[in-house]
């Protein structure tokens, strides 16, 4: 896996190949095919690995809260960058598309979870506009993300990401005053 991360970082989803792999990883052709009997079937084993290391990562999993530059930071290490060109090769490649729909699924259950527990740790019961709100971000870092893969570092980089801060601080705030009730003010904790 970690071999297979290496080659999607360095060289992107296209370029990968199972025989780049097996030389990086000093597993033979021959063993590594019979692990993962296709190019389609390693990418998927290594995204749900991507997927999971991130997801253990304290910055992902851990309290508090992470900020938008620790999200952005994790988005542009090894393991963020192959995530995000599995998910951009899987948009080209018919294979990795038919074959992409449980990873998908998962990348979707681990933005729920944080949502929900983001909602839990500010108090808030509407967990799905947090989740829409997480959704929003996880875009924009992965833009800003491929961006920079491609060499493209904006001058406006840290603005935009000071604006996400601004927008999640007043989601969570228009979120409290509407389970609030009109009219009542926050109380003290």
């Amino acid at each position: 896996m970690e071999a297979t991360v290496d080659c999607l970082h360095q060289v992107g989803y296209a370029a990968t190949t199972t025989p780049m792999v097996s030389r990086l990883s000093g597993v033979t052709r021959g063993g590594l095919l019979h692990h993962y009997p296709s190019k389609v079937a390693l990418i998927i084993a290594t995204g749900e690995y991507c997927l999971s290391t991130m997801h253990d990562d304290p910055v992902y999993g851990g309290e508090p809260t992470p900020s938008p530059e620790e999200v952005m930071a994790k988005q542009m290490t090894r393991y963020g960058i192959a995530l995000t060109e599995i998910i951009v090769g899987s948009r080209s490649d018919h294979a990795l598309a038919a074959e992409f729909s449980d990873l998908g699924r998962a990348i979707l259950t681990l933005y729920r979870r944080g949502a929900e527990k983001f909602a839990r740790d500010l108090g808030i019961s509407d967990s799905r506009t947090i989740e829409a709100m997480i959704w929003l971000h996880m875009a924009a870092f992965r833009g800003m993300a491929l961006m920079q893969m491609a060499g493209v570092r904006s001058e406006v980089n840290e603005e935009a990401i000071a604006l996400l801060h601004l927008h999640r601080e007043t989601v969570f705030e228009k979120i409290r005053a509407a389970e609030r009730g009109p009219g009542r003010e926050p109380q003290d904790p």
